[in-house]
């Protein structure tokens, strides 16, 4: 459990650098910006706060959705992205609440954590130099990337099945969908971690995601206190 004296901090407490909205109806369907707003919370947890929040939630992203994307590009593939999504299915819903409560409790975090570190393996061929480039353009250290990637992308993951659950998708759809991102995933990076797009490989093409300044609609964040970890030395 966390500390009783730690304030309650809340996503809005670490806004985005920047906002954006999506042209491509691929990407409306898979992530809005509400999910993003949580995102934040595994980011705090992780051991990057502060500004670096934001920064470093829009730079986990698109590696994740990159390895997922790579996984399911074939209908096999697809079918185990699904399958892996189905273990994950409590940590969010089909209108793409995050459940982030397992934040409070230090055993259900690790627990997640862990299943996080195995998707990981299942998603890139290179975890050690993903979260080793992720945490030096962070300013911070592989092992935490390391950390905010594992508790991230079962959220993702989570989010992703349950879409598709709710829009009836079968694996050919879902192949359909993911094929679809790979042109995406650069033009979410943000401004100044752009050099993380190498690690994007053939998905590293022009995005048509634009920057503007429309308003934010946050969706139902469920959250509780949460102490960030200490960063490890760099």
């Amino acid at each position: 459990p966390t500390d009783p004296d730690t304030p309650t901090r809340t996503p809005a407490e670490f806004p985005l650098p920047f906002q954006v909205t999506f042209s491509d109806t691929a990407l409306q369907g898979v992530l809005t910006l509400s999910p993003l707003l949580g995102f934040l919370m595994i980011v705090v947890a992780a051991g990057f706060g502060g500004s670096a929040a934001g920064r470093a939630a829009m730079a986990a992203l698109p590696l994740i959705l990159n390895g997922i994307a790579n996984k399911g590009r074939t209908e096999a593939g697809a079918h185990d992205v699904m399958s892996l999504a189905q273990g994950f299915s409590g940590l969010t819903d089909a209108s793409g609440n995050l459940n982030l409560n397992f934040l409070n409790d230090n055993a259900e975090t690790t627990r997640i954590e862990g299943q996080g570190r195995g998707l990981l393996g299942n998603l890139f061929s290179n975890v050690d130099e993903v979260t080793g480039r992720l945490g030096s353009a962070l300013g911070g250290s592989g092992s935490n990337a390391g950390r905010l990637l594992s508790l991230m992308a079962p959220l993702v993951l989570s989010l992703l099945g349950n879409r598709a659950k709710a829009a009836n998708m079968n694996a050919s759809g879902v192949s359909g969908l993911l094929g679809g991102l790979g042109s995406h995933l650069t033009g979410l990076l943000p401004a100044g971690l752009t050099g993380l797009g190498a690690l994007l490989g053939g998905n590293a093409a022009a995005s048509t995601v634009s920057t503007s300044t429309v308003p934010v609609t946050t969706g139902k964040v469920t959250t509780t206190p949460v102490t960030p970890a200490t960063p490890a030395p760099r």
